[in-house]
């Protein structure tokens, strides 16, 4: 932690703009967890920077999560496989977990559980796992030697 340092609301909030985590801000600034939250409370101009700045912060990190799981559901990520310690091949895997998801919400009268019999939904989800696997063999076999 950083010698402390007297609160300046100003500096807060400017190193706040560009650090991730207030707890970060306030280990560079050397001061308590607390004292950002405990100003926010006694000074509505500060609170409503530190707010804006905090929801820029939670919009950015929603849409890159966004973002991520759909790439991952969609086209998927490499992932390395080992024998005895040793890479032997990469394997192509996909988020099926975010596929449903997606077939859910983009086509939600056919894969919405809350509309479906039970005996439609099992019949669903081989036709899924059908799919699934067309794609996955479609998918080139990568071995890394």
């Amino acid at each position: 932690m950083a010698p402390p340092m007297k609160w300046n609301p100003e500096k807060f909030l400017e190193l706040l703009e560009s650090e991730k985590f207030v707890f970060k801000v306030c280990e560079m600034l050397g001061i308590e967890k607390s004292t950002p939250y405990r100003h926010k409370a006694k000074d509505p101009d500060f609170a409503k920077k530190f707010e804006s700045i905090m929801e820029d912060r939670k919009s950015f990190i929603r849409q890159e999560l966004e973002e991520r799981a759909l790439y991952d559901g969609i086209y998927g990520w490499d992932e390395p496989v080992f024998y005895q310690g040793v890479k032997v091949a990469t394997q192509h895997k996909f988020s099926v977990t975010m596929r449903i998801f997606l077939l859910k919400c983009w086509i939600p009268k056919k894969y919405n559980i809350d509309n479906i019999r039970e005996e439609d939904a099992a019949k669903i989800a081989v036709k899924i796992r059908q799919h699934m696997q067309r794609l996955e063999n479609r998918m080139p076999k990568r071995v890394v030697n």
